[in-house]
Formats: structure tokens, C-alpha cells, sequence
């Protein structure tokens, strides 16, 4: 349960909701479009081979991650005594591009280790 002095998104600052929402939506466009990327290639890499799927599309992937991101629910653990914008930017950031960088990596390392 949140703080009562815990001040909410747009609230305490001198930013507007509108303004973070904006902000948000500019970070997170891109970073879905590079885990539809990733997405796409372990998807191409793995499942094509192993159990003999359609290779998917770059258009299919972007709306699988979409799909997912509306089914998963993510959590906020932001504390009390931070920004709660700042600490849902770092969340963004975090999970929309360095898990897919390297989750990429090790199945780019994987896919020349097999493919090799």
C-alpha cells in the first residue's frame, strides 16, 4: 500500500501527467520495436529448427510482444522516498532493452554454437 506522503505520478513535481505520459510513450516505442526484434530472431533461430514452425514475421512479432505486454502484468516497486517517473523509466529501460540485449547475445551464442 503506498506511502500517504508518497506523491503519485504527476503529482509533487512540476512535470504534468501528460508530459510523463508523452515521455513514456517516446521511450517505450522504440524498445518495443527492438524486443520485437529479438523476439523474432530466437524465435527464427530455435523453434524453426527444433520443432519445424513458420519462421515469423517482423510484423507478427511486434504484435506477439504486444500481446504479451498487455497479458503480463508488470509490477512498480517503486520506494516511497524516490520519484516514481524516474524509477518507472528505469523499469522501461531495464526490461524494453538490456534483458533483450542479452537475452540476444547468449541465443546469438547459442545459435553459432549449434549452427557452427
Amino acid at each position: 500500500m503506498p506511502e500517504d506522503n508518497a506523491p503519485a505520478i504527476g503529482q509533487g513535481n512540476s512535470r504534468s501527467v501528460v508530459t510523463e505520459i508523452l515521455v513514456l510513450w517516446l521511450i517505450g516505442i522504440p524498445l518495443v520495436a527492438w524486443k520485437a526484434f529479438a523476439f523474432m530472431k530466437l524465435w527464427n533461430w530455435f523453434l524453426c529448427a527444433t520443432i519445424a514452425v513458420a519462421p515469423l514475421s517482423y510484423g507478427l512479432a511486434v504484435g506477439v510482444v504486444l500481446l504479451a505486454g498487455f497479458i503480463i502484468p508488470t509490477s512498480n516497486n517503486a520506494s516511497a522516498d524516490k520519484d516514481p517517473f524516474i524509477e518507472r523509466i528505469k523499469a522501461v529501460i531495464l526490461n524494453g532493452l538490456i534483458n533483450p540485449a542479452i537475452v540476444l547475445a547468449l541465443g546469438w551464442i547459442m545459435h553459432v554454437a549449434v549452427a557452427g
